[in-house]
């Protein structure tokens, strides 16, 4: 008696390589080896995903068994050739593998198509994430763009300023030039008979500020001395 010719399950280097097909998740894997059994080498394109096609396969749940055809659809391992319909005449949706070729069956509606492997243009979420370093250097710092110390403002460094300090293009310890017209009362500390300025963010204070003491050009306000006359008796 001669014995009966095995068929093979046959994948594609392209197919088996792929990110699409490494990645599947089990159900969908499955599935995939299920439909392929029904490949008979000429028949690409009349291969269903029914219940009762699969059922000896072990599926028991329409709701898992779709799932699992949506995943191999939007991985492109798989390609709708006739969509069902329901109803007392329904049909059934057939697929096709996109590693193969289609045959045209007419009498199915089916029609003939060369390999289009659109599983080779899937890609893995997150796969590809941009660098962005250089936008971080470039961009302004989220900060209010001046800094207010009693009736002054003096405007706050960008990004690029930043930079530049470290690499030492720019002085680290350059102070902003003050104007005296800018100077209020408020801003100066007198301490016996002198009268010094107090700039915040300096490192000669306690509070992190400098006190440095202004010179004879800028002329401070003072209350006018009262005379009083003498009384008379």
């Amino acid at each position: 008696m001669k014995e009966k010719q095995r068929r093979y399950i046959k994948i594609d280097d392209r197919v088996f390589l792929s990110d699409a097909f490494a990645t599947l998740p089990s159900g969908a894997l499955k599935l995939w080896i299920d439909m392929r059994t029904q490949f008979k080498g000429s028949n690409n394109g009349n291969i269903n995903a029914t219940m009762s096609e699969l059922a000896h396969r072990g599926w028991t749940s329409p709701d898992t068994l779709y799932r699992a055809l949506k995943k191999l659809l939007a991985r492109g391992l798989v390609d709708r050739t006739r969509v069902g319909k329901p109803g007392p005449y329904r049909i059934c949706s057939l697929f096709r593998f996109t590693d193969l070729p289609t045959a045209k069956n007419e009498a199915l509606f089916i029609k003939g198509k060369a390999a289009t492997c659109e599983f080779l243009d899937w890609k893995p979420e997150g796969k590809r994430k941009k660098n962005r370093a250089t936008e971080i250097v470039a961009a302004p710092l989220r900060k209010s763009n001046r800094y207010n110390y009693g009736n002054r403002s003096i405007d706050a460094p960008t990004a690029t300023e930043t930079v530049a300090r470290k690499s030492g293009k720019i002085d680290r310890k350059a102070a902003p030039v003050l104007d005296s017209s800018e100077i209020g009362e408020r801003d100066t500390q007198h301490y016996g008979n002198r009268t010094s300025l107090y700039i915040p963010g300096g490192t000669g204070t306690k509070n992190g500020g400098a006190a440095v003491e202004v010179g004879s050009g800028l002329e401070l306000a003072r209350a006018p001395k009262i005379h009083h006359p003498p009384r008379e008796l």
